[in-house]
């Protein structure tokens, strides 16, 4: 996990989604309790938490027949939980390219990709530098697709 106490707590728990206790993730490190809203996972690497986030995306589509932008960001970001969905779709969409009720693959590794940067970036702000390189993405991605170890 990153060191550093002033990077975002997505990119400290090598949680880049910021995904909160659900399934039984490979890679899991624990939870970061110190927090005063629900605990978040922790991954043993950054690569485990993008995994997480691609598998995320690929049961919404898998299971709940999600397929655009809107739809994905509808369901990882509710308006219920403070959150302004549509704020977050369009950002993304923009990042890849089409429009929020475009169609979009959610087994396509390079809209994959794309999508988890997106989402590192909306979850946990701009760095001067990207959080992780590229190859950091496409092995979580690899992950997720069953293509790695």
């Amino acid at each position: 996990m990153t060191d550093s106490t002033s990077a975002p707590r997505g990119i400290r728990n090598n949680n880049p989604g910021n995904l909160r206790p659900g399934p039984t993730w490979a890679g899991i490190a624990g939870m970061d309790n110190d927090q005063p809203d629900p605990p978040y996972l922790k991954f043993i690497d950054p690569a485990h938490g993008i995994r997480a986030i691609a598998r995320t995306l690929i049961s919404y589509h898998d299971v709940h027949g999600i397929n655009t932008v809107a739809g994905v960001f509808a369901r990882w970001a509710p308006a219920g939980d403070n959150n302004d969905p549509d704020s977050y779709a369009h950002a993304v969409a923009r990042a890849l390219g089409v429009g929020v009720d475009d169609t979009i693959d959610l087994h396509n590794a390079t809209t994959l990709t794309t999508l988890a940067q997106a989402i590192t970036r909306q979850e946990n702000g701009a760095s001067a530098d990207p959080w992780y390189a590229d190859e950091v993405f496409h092995q979580g991605i690899a992950l997720a697709l069953g293509e790695g170890a």
